[in-house]
């Protein structure tokens, strides 16, 4: 699909929904993205402990 094809199928919609499918998607994709920064995805190699997080002051998997 292209951009041109996505703008004519999205200009068919309502406004109402146009505007919670970009809410939809807005969420959706920043859930997305803060789960494989959590996870460390993105290079398959774990976050190192913190002083922090061996203290119990941090978040630690």
């Amino acid at each position: 699909m292209t951009i041109e094809e996505l703008k004519q199928k999205l200009s068919t919609l309502s406004d109402d929904l146009r505007r919670d499918c970009a809410k939809i998607i807005a969420e959706t994709s920043t859930e997305y993205f803060k789960g494989r920064f959590r996870d460390k995805a993105y290079d398959a190699r774990p976050w190192r402990r913190t002083a922090l997080a061996t203290h119990g002051l941090g978040d630690a998997p």
